[in-house]
């Protein structure tokens, strides 16, 4: 989240006083399915969820598609690191 946090245009969507791995992103000026395939492209696997008021699939909810990013007990310190320098190659960080 810190590093992530840290990339230009980048906004930590998470809010909790306790957070799993689980991270979500929020990248403001990109659409976060291009990035989604684009990340995959260079081996980064990522998702969209969707962040909002009310359900997500409510058609009022407005929800907000993010990036979510979800390291597991097996991905490496290198692993996440690389996966933030691909996010930040393609903000132009």
């Amino acid at each position: 989240r810190e590093k992530a946090g840290a990339l230009p245009g980048v906004r930590v969507a998470d809010r909790a006083e306790r957070l799993c791995a689980i991270a979500t992103v929020e990248v403001g000026g990109k659409d976060a399915h291009e990035l989604v395939r684009r990340l995959r492209q260079a081996g980064v696997n990522v998702n969209v969820s969707l962040m909002g008021e009310g359900p997500n699939n409510a058609p009022e909810a407005r929800a907000t598609p993010v990036l979510r990013i979800s390291p597991h007990y097996y991905n490496t310190s290198e692993e996440i690191d690389r996966a933030v320098a691909a996010l930040g190659g393609l903000l132009g960080a």
